[in-house]
This record gives structure tokens, C-alpha cells and sequence, in this order.
């Protein structure tokens, strides 16, 4: 396959480990239950449509499909001709096959809708519905691929906490963009403790600056060590002891530790 092969010299040229493939997923995404139902044959056609987009993937090659991917929105017509794959093909023809073949999860940025205001360029992004039904179907459709996920609005965190109790390939992270705020960070951190335990990833980097990683993990430090405390007097006012191997367990498995078990988990 042409898109592992440029994947394995890109990796192995730049010296990074594959530890999974990252993509945002457009506003209005859909993925439907049935996998096959994208596959089935067109009226008065001699190809189903899986025969078709991958001639046309072949034909394109893979720094065209890249550029392809990249430029202007989904439905867009290419120079060339072909037609743009829509989400769904990008997942089933591209990045699903990719992590299986190397074994990585697919990180998933849900919620964002572009260009809201298109006159700020890439400062015009705002927030749209995450679309977690199809993100259900998605892991139930790929039960050996693992996910993991964020949402950008603050409505979809409950949902998206209960969706990560119902999948063992799914793994919930951060509070990302428009949620990296104290008061969101702070209601979303409390929600998922009590929900997930220490199952998730309490906050991430996702930097464009490598700056913006100094006042990220200062603020993240600071609001863990508040929203720790308040749970460990609750969970004392119970009668349990908190021991430092507790302290010691929970932070780890908060700050990498439950993301490096979940990369380990066999499904």
C-alpha cells in the first residue's frame, strides 16, 4: 500500500516513534453503523463504489491525496477531476488501514466548525457538535483499533464521558482549545473523576508553540492539585485513609500513566 510505505520512510527519516495517527474530524461528521452500506453497487454501474475511490486513491498517488485532503472543504472538486473523499472514505480507505497495518490508535479532535467567521483566516474556527453517535459507531464497526478522543464544546463533555465507559478501544484526553479554560477545565475534570476514575487523560499539550507548553502545564499542575484535594476530603470524610501510594498512583495514572495502559491494552 503506497500511503504505508510513504508513512514508514516519513517516520523512520524524522526518527519519531509511531505512537498514533491524529486527525479532526469536520463539523457535521457522520459515520453510520453499517460499514458496508458506503460499498454498495450505484444504479446502471459496473463498479461498487469501494473499486472506484480506491482506483482513484492509486491514480491520485499519496502526496497528491495529502494535498487533496488538506485543501478547502470536503466536498470540493479536485484539478484533476476526482472528485474529494468524503470523511467517511477517508477513515475506511485511509487512516483505519494505516493503524491497523502499524498497529497505532487513531486520536480523534471532535467538534470544530470551520471558517465561522472566514474574514479571521485561521483564527475564524468556532465550535460545532461533535457528532458522538457516529464516533460510537465508529469504535463499535473497528472493535481492534483503539481511539482517542477529545470534544471541543463543553455540551458534549458528558456524552463523551459516557461513550468512553462503553468502548474498551476508546480513551478520553484533555480539554482542548475552547475548553482549556479554569472554569471549563475545572467542571469537565470533576465530571470525568467521578465517572471514569483516573481512566482518561486529565489534559494534554496540543501546542502549535512549544511556549504555550510552559503556562499550559503550570495552570494544568495547579487545577489537578485543587480538584485532587477536594476529592480526596470527600472520599476521607468517608472513613477511607489516603495513602501516598494513592497520591502517587492516581496523578501518575492521570498525567500518562492510564494513556501508556490503554496503548498497552490487548482488545
Amino acid at each position: 500500500m503506497q500511503t504505508s510505505s510513504t508513512l514508514e520512510r516519513l517516520t523512520s527519516t524524522m526518527h519519531v516513534a509511531k505512537v498514533f495517527v491524529t486527525a479532526a474530524t469536520p463539523d457535521g461528521f457522520v459515520y453510520h453503523r453499517s460499514v458496508s452500506d458506503m460499498f454498495r453497487p450505484q444504479p446502471d454501474s459496473s463498479m461498487n463504489s469501494a473499486t472506484v475511490l480506491e482506483t482513484e486513491f492509486s491514480a491520485l498517488g499519496f502526496s497528491n491525496l495529502v494535498r487533496c485532503l488538506s485543501s478547502g472543504p470536503l466536498d470540493a472538486d479536485l484539478s484533476s477531476g476526482v472528485s474529494r473523499p468524503s470523511p467517511k472514505q477517508v477513515l475506511d480507505l485511509v487512516l483505519l488501514p494505516l493503524c491497523r497495518e502499524f498497529g497505532v490508535p487513531l486520536s480523534l479532535r471532535m467538534g470544530t466548525a470551520r471558517a465561522v467567521a472566514p474574514s479571521l483566516g485561521l483564527a475564524g474556527d468556532g465550535v460545532g457538535a461533535a457528532e458522538l453517535r457516529s464516533l460510537g459507531h465508529l469504535c463499535e464497526a473497528n472493535p481492534q483499533v483503539k481511539f482517542l478522543f477529545t470534544v471541543l464544546s463543553r455540551t458534549d463533555q458528558h456524552e463523551a464521558a459516557v461513550l468512553a465507559t462503553k468502548f474498551r478501544n476508546l480513551h478520553l484526553w484533555g480539554c482542548w482549545w475552547y475548553c482549556n479554560y479554569p472554569s471549563v477545565v475545572s467542571e469537565v475534570t470533576s465530571l470525568r473523576l467521578e465517572m471514569l476514575g483516573t481512566k482518561f487523560t486529565f489534559q494534554a499539550s496540543s501546542a502549535r508553540v512549544h511556549d504555550q507548553l510552559i503556562y499550559k502545564w503550570i495552570h494544568a499542575r495547579s487545577m489537578l492539585s485543587k480538584l485532587l484535594v477536594h476529592k480526596y476530603t470527600e472520599l476521607m470524610a468517608t472513613g477511607y485513609r489516603v495513602s501516598r501510594g494513592d497520591l502517587r498512583r492516581d496523578v501518575g495514572r492521570l498525567l500518562g500513566g492510564s494513556f501508556e495502559e490503554f496503548l498497552q491494552k490487548k482488545l
